[in-house]
This record gives C-alpha cells, sequence and structure tokens, in this order.
C-alpha cells in the first residue's frame, strides 16, 4: 500500500511516501543529512573513509538511522504499521548509495575514479540494514554511470522521459541537476552526454554563519552587478572592497564573490562543454531542466543575467524540483523501470572535463558575470 522513495542527497535526505491504493503522496520529509558532520561534499567523505574504512558503517548508520526515524514517525503520525509497506527505492549520488551498501569508495575521488557501485539492484531490506530493520520489504537501490554521474541522475531522467519526453530522439534536450553537486545530461537527437561540475559547496560555505544558501546569495549578486557596485569580472567598488556590502540582509564580501563566480563558471563551462561536444548550439535546445536542491529556487532570469545558464535558454527552460525523488517514485510504481535506468547507465557517455581540450581557457573565459 505505501511505497516510500528517498533520495539520499549530500546536504539533504528528502522522502515522499506514496500511498499507491489513492494513487497519492501522503506527506514529505526534509531534512539535513548528518554526514556533513565528516565532510560537506563527496570528495572529504571519500577522504574521511581514505584514512579509517571504519567510518563506512558510521555514516551508513548516520543516514540510515534519520530515514528509520521519519518512518517511525510517518507510521505513528498516518497511523499505519510496518506491514503497509510495500517497497522503498533510495536513489542518490555514486557516493551516498555506495556508503549505503557499505561498498569501499576509499579510492574513488582518484582518477581513474574506480566504483564499485554498478546497476540499480532490488534486494531485502534486512539484507542491507540487519535483522534488526523494522522493515521487511523489497528496497531498489539506483546504480550509478560513473563516480560522479549517479543513480539521481538516472531516476531523474526516467521521471524527465515519462513526464516530458526528455530522451526523444528527435529533440535537444538539457538536464541541470544542482545540489551540493552539479551533474547535466544532454540528450541531443537519442546521444547521451554528461559531465559533472563542483558547485554547491562554493555558493554554501561562505554563508552559512548567516543562514544564507544558493540562490539568495546568487540573487544578491545579480542585484549588485545590475547597480554597478559589482564589475563583470567579480570586483566590488572600492568603498567595499575591505568590508564588503550588504544587500538584501545578506553581507555579501569579496571572498563570497570569489566562490560563487568560481561555481559559476564551473557550471556554464560544463554547458559550454558538453555542447561543443555535441557540436550543436545553444539555439538547437528545445528543452532545458533545471533540478535539485540549489536549482530548484534558481531565478532564470538572474541566472542569465550572470551568466549561469546561456541567453538561448530563457524561454526553453523549466525549474523541475528534486526530479531524483520523482523518478525514485516511478521506479517504485513501475518496477520495469528499474531495468530501464540499467539501460539508460549502459548508453550515457561520460565526459570527463578537465581531459576536454581548451576546458582550462573555458573556465577562465566564463570567470565573469556577463550573459553568453
Amino acid at each position: 500500500m505505501i511505497k516510500i522513495a528517498v533520495d539520499v542527497g549530500t546536504t539533504n535526505i528528502d522522502m515522499a511516501f506514496f500511498n499507491s491504493q489513492k494513487n497519492s503522496v501522503v506527506c514529505e520529509k526534509s531534512f539535513h543529512n548528518r554526514q556533513s558532520l565528516y565532510g560537506s561534499d563527496v570528495i572529504n567523505r571519500i577522504n574521511t573513509i581514505k584514512r579509517d574504512r571504519s567510518f563506512i558503517a558510521k555514516l551508513k548508520a548516520l543516514a540510515w538511522e534519520d530515514i528509520a526515524s521519519a518512518i517511525d514517525d510517518f507510521i505513528k503520525e498516518y497511523d499505519y504499521s510496518y506491514n503497509d509497506i510495500d517497497n522503498v527505492c533510495l536513489s542518490g549520488n555514486t557516493t551516498m548509495i555506495s556508503i549505503l551498501l557499505e561498498y569501499d569508495v576509499s579510492n574513488m575521488g582518484e582518477s581513474p575514479y574506480p566504483v564499485l557501485l554498478n546497476k540499480s539492484i532490488k534486494i531485502d531490506s534486512t539484507s542491507v540494514f540487519g535483522e534488526d530493520c523494522k522493515l521487511n520489504c523489497e528496497m531498489i537501490f539506483t546504480g550509478c554511470v560513473s563516480a560522479f554521474i549517479g543513480g539521481d541522475i538516472l531516476s531523474g531522467l526516467v521521471y524527465l522521459d515519462k513526464d516530458y519526453s526528455f530522451l526523444d530522439n528527435s529533440a535537444v534536450n538539457l538536464l541541470v541537476d544542482l545540489g551540493t553537486n552539479g551533474e547535466m545530461v544532454l540528450n541531443c537527437r537519442g546521444r547521451l552526454i554528461s559531465a559533472s561540475a563542483a558547485c554547491g559547496p562554493a555558493f554554501e560555505s561562505s554563508l552559512k554563519k548567516q543562514g544564507v544558501y544558493g540562490s539568495s546569495a546568487l540573487d544578491a549578486v545579480t542585484l549588485l552587478v545590475s547597480s554597478g557596485r559589482l564589475s563583470d569580472n567579480g570586483s566590488l567598488i572600492d568603498e567595499y572592497i575591505e568590508k564588503g556590502v550588504v544587500i538584501n540582509n545578506i553581507h555579501i564580501t569579496s571572498d563570497i564573490i570569489r566562490e560563487i563566480l568560481l561555481a559559476k563558471a564551473a557550471i556554464s563551462s560544463c554547458i559550454e562543454n558538453l555542447y561543443k561536444k555535441a557540436q550543436i548550439s545553444y539555439r538547437d535546445t528545445d528543452k532545458v531542466f533545471i533540478s535539485g536542491g540549489f536549482g530548484n529556487y534558481l531565478n532564470i532570469d538572474n541566472a542569465i543575467r550572470i551568466g549561469i545558464i546561456p541567453k538561448a535558454f530563457k524561454d526553453r527552460t523549466t525549474i523541475s524540483g528534486n526530479t531524483s525523488l520523482k523518478g525514485a517514485l516511478e521506479l517504485l510504481k513501475d518496477n520495469n523501470l528499474v531495468n530501464k535506468t540499467n539501460l539508460l547507465k549502459e548508453k550515457i557517455e561520460v565526459i570527463l572535463l578537465a581531459d576536454e581540450e581548451g576546458y582550462d581557457e573555458s573556465l577562465i573565459n566564463n570567470m565573469y558575470f556577463k550573459e553568453f
């Protein structure tokens, strides 16, 4: 009766509880991923495990304890029992799912970025979380394409294809998933090309103490650029260089601007290189979908104004929410879609931006707050 979708993000864990008899979502829950105690991003967590492999079990326990607690709260609040839960799907990036399965990720942060996680799998709950696990049902764990293109992307593509025909062989569609990590997939008339770019930590790290995250900082930077207090190259005017400037109740300093500019350049360079690889122009694009914890709140006009996404995307872009979570729900509704994620895994071409000719030059050229 109850199906539970879980998006295990690097920063947050999101859950949706779906009643299959009523064909509706009963409720959604979201909470901080306490694994952040051991690193704000996947590379730091991988390095923590590399120093001491026993931390795999500790990190797994932190995530699972909170997921299990959320399930407990749901059962009590809505008067269900554990026997009412049919199955659970856990979607997430390669590192998060690998840790839940206790796969060794200690070498995953270094070239050639080896992964033990492979295809999406179905497995009994007690096989993963032990005999003390209150759940007794099938669990789906999403697989991955590579170390940095994970099951959150695969499940997201399943959802987008179902609702928007993302994989149409005659279309040019782009998925931009912006969370603590940034992953993108370009469908160029049936050819699927993907890449990843660091973005989230740069938007968050210097602003956490102010209680400000992601899009609010970008909106503030856009106002500074538009008002002439911040130049295209990221320099504050003289009177603000030393102490920074307060705008929209956010204290923006030169260090914060530098971090945002680096992240902005990484995102726009990633888009640029995907289109270069496909040998198409931005104007060839049919649809752009922006998802993820950061992308979900992105102001499209501001993102174009400071050059995160091309201006050609303006009327073709949809903010599509948590596509990983929505895709996990689709996998629960139709188990045949698990096979689809595995077929997609084999079809997606991954490019490592650092190895692409001209990438460094592209990164430098995008170190400006201006439209492209």
